[in-house]
């Protein structure tokens, strides 16, 4: 079965670990917080700091889905999957939070009140 796939060995593991392999919930969630974080800190980012901080969070989701591989808890291609399963629901959160803010920059531009500009004559 796809999904449900043993872990490697039991006997290879440094580490205790229960459930199937496939595919990798660290690695997935990794790439979901992460993503997200930079996706929500961005408009606060200067160029600089943006560059950093999408490094620092790919980092981050590859080192926390490498050492799953590497604590002999998953095959390689768990990370894989579980880093494609990550960048999938990410970018449904991301797609889902940006309708979100469509629908409320439109709401409230529509609820502002217009400001009528009034036109003064000439006074001779």
């Amino acid at each position: 079965m796809l999904v449900h796939r043993q872990r490697p060995p039991q006997a290879d593991w440094l580490t205790s670990a229960d459930g199937y392999a496939f595919p990798s919930c660290h690695a997935a969630t990794a790439v979901l917080v992460w993503g997200l974080v930079v996706t929500l800190s961005w408009p606060w980012l200067g160029g600089g700091h943006r560059v950093t901080t999408v490094i620092a969070a790919v980092v981050i989701a590859a080192i926390a889905g490498a050492t799953q591989a590497y604590l002999g808890v998953h095959w390689p291609s768990d990370v894989v999957g579980g880093w494609a399963l990550g960048s999938l629901l990410l970018t449904l959160a991301v797609t889902a939070l940006s309708q979100l803010r469509l629908r409320f920059v439109a709401t409230r531009q529509h609820r502002r009140p217009s400001r009528e500009v009034e036109t003064v004559g000439n006074v001779d």
